[in-house]
């Protein structure tokens, strides 16, 4: 929640929700188009995955909420982009800037992924469906 108030520009703060609310890398976040969000049926397709298998990732209220709020770009089907109309490719500058103003440690954007499993596992959600909605492969 401190990261998420620290977020003061619109693209860090949608992806920062992204990221830890569903667990995509930060090449989906931003391969994100507004074609693979389905508010009706509150999920979102990822088709360009790291094993080349699109997956389905179910939305939370605060996902869907943030990626309505998010600004369209009349020039782009990609969700984060460039006042040009131009995709993001880095965040880490940003992103480093608001965990210092949220007074917390240094961690990658790819931690957010990490943040996503962790939360599930401590839930109880199952191995097997934490598995399933990062699609990676868990060894025993």
């Amino acid at each position: 929640d401190s990261l998420l108030q620290a977020c003061t520009l619109s693209h860090l703060y949608t992806f920062v929700t992204i990221g830890a609310y569903t667990g995509l890398r930060k090449s989906e976040i931003f391969g994100l188009r507004w074609k693979d969000i389905d508010f009706k049926r509150h999920e979102l397709t990822v088709w360009n995955t790291k094993n080349n298998e699109p997956r389905v990732i179910p939305m939370n209220i605060l996902v869907e909420e943030t990626l309505r709020r998010h600004p369209r770009h009349i020039m782009s089907e990609i969700v984060l982009v460039h006042e040009d109309g131009t995709p993001f490719r880095r965040i880490e500058h940003s992103f480093q800037t608001a965990l210092k103003n949220a007074k917390l440690p240094r961690i990658r954007p790819h931690d957010l992924r990490h943040t996503f499993a962790s939360n599930l596992v401590a839930a109880g959600t199952p191995l097997n469906v934490v598995q399933e909605l990062l699609a990676t492969r868990i060894s025993r």
